[in-house]
């Protein structure tokens, strides 16, 4: 009967330093003159004598899971862990049909480090792929967590295996390894990569009583109000959303000069820089133009954006593109590459029907470099309401 060779690969590395979570992944093979391998049927982890048993995840002819060492280990000393596989094969010289079976074990030999790995950069916070923002990663020790839901993905799970790598499990697709790149960049084995960001803005609504204009103190930066009294709300919205909204009408009359605005400020101004807004919109059937503006904490605009009445997208009262379905929650991302030279915008509406990109050169410089502050508003004679919520400025680091 052939051996099966159970192999450890890419990572950990052979006598690297691993937490008590430990994240491993490998493959199986058989000489070529044993035969072919036909299925992996099983592949039992064993994290050191007295660690956690873990029966792993098997994708074609490799295997990946994440298990806990033992208890009891003393940080720095060595852990052995051993997997050991089964599979049926087919002999040199066998028809396909007349199978047999195999089994094999590999071993890996690392150093316990019980005491949290400091990595190279911070891993823990909001990251973004092709300037999207989406995943999250929390840390804990050396297990790391990440929450895929931003792309309606299940959470992955993986560790720290070094000062300047990670593994993750996504049980939707495979184990991935990746590079930490300072000062804020994963490259995973797959080629793509994750920029980290900064949290300059977001909202939460939830707490609010229905009614009532959006608090001052949101989860990061502060949100003021403008234009007449209930003009803008938070409200448990008249559609289906298991979030509250903040509610922009413009059939107020206006009496104070202002018109009815949300203005979420900025924990900071940063200057020149890559940032990214993202909020989801829902413009009912009737209303008029509802807009969103990117401003400086004066209140001076470099950049608006309007959701006209033909329903289009229109920049700056002269470029329209795309287009947005009333009656539907729809997305809106705009990523902002604010430069020295020429600052310029990346537009994109999608989701409930609402179909669109536009790359946009920002016509106001000087401004842009105070960018400070995000407005939804409705402009005078724009009667109708609209709603808005998750509205978020993020900037890559």
């Amino acid at each position: 009967m052939a051996t099966l060779s159970v192999n450890f690969a890419p990572s950990p590395a052979p006598g690297s330093a691993v937490g008590d979570s430990i994240s491993v992944s490998g493959n199986v093979s058989l000489d070529i003159n044993s035969g072919r391998i036909q299925r992996l049927g099983s592949v039992i982890v064993q994290f050191g004598s007295g660690g956690q048993s873990v029966k792993a995840n098997i994708s074609h002819f490799t295997w990946y899971c994440t298990g806990n060492a033992p208890a009891q280990a003393a940080n720095g000393s060595p852990l052995q862990i051993s997997a050991t596989a089964n599979a049926s094969y087919v002999p040199k010289g066998f028809p396909s049909t007349e199978p047999d079976s195999t089994s094999g074990t590999g071993t890996l030999d690392v150093i316990l480090a019980t005491q949290p790995i400091t990595t190279v950069l911070n891993l823990n916070g909001k990251w973004a792929y092709g300037g999207i923002p989406g995943p999250a990663i929390s840390v804990n020790g050396n297990s790391i967590a990440v929450d895929m839901s931003a792309y309606n993905r299940p959470m992955a799970h993986g560790a720290v295996t070094d000062s300047s790598d990670i593994m993750v499990n996504f049980p939707d697709d495979k184990a991935y390894t990746a590079k930490l790149q300072p000062p804020a960049g994963i490259l995973w084995s797959n080629n793509s990569t994750w920029t980290k960001l900064d949290t300059l803005f977001s909202s939460s609504f939830d707490l609010t009583t229905a009614g009532t204009p959006p608090s001052t103190a949101q989860p990061v930066g502060t949100a003021t109000v403008e234009g007449p009294p209930n003009s803008v709300t938070v409200v448990s919205p008249p559609f289906v959303s298991t979030l509250k909204w903040v509610r922009i009408d413009g059939g107020l009359p206006i009496t104070n000069g202002q018109l009815p605005s949300l203005v979420g400020v900025l924990t900071e101004i940063d200057g020149a820089g890559v940032y990214n807004f993202s909020s989801a919109l829902f413009v009912p059937t009737g209303s008029n133009i509802c807009s969103i503006s990117f401003e400086t904490t004066n209140a001076e605009e470099f950049m608006h954006i309007d959701f006209m009445p033909n329903n289009t997208v229109r920049v700056d009262d002269s470029v329209e593109f795309g287009s947005f379905v009333r009656d539907q929650v729809f997305n809106v991302q705009v990523t902002l590459n604010i430069s020295n030279t020429q600052s310029t915008a990346q537009i994109g509406v999608s989701g409930g029907g609402a179909t669109g990109a536009l790359d946009y050169n920002i016509l106001y410089e000087d401004p842009a470099q105070q960018f400070g502050a995000i407005r939804l508003w409705k402009g005078s004679g724009d009667t109708g309401l609209f709603y808005g919520t998750s509205i978020v400025v993020t900037r890559e680091t």
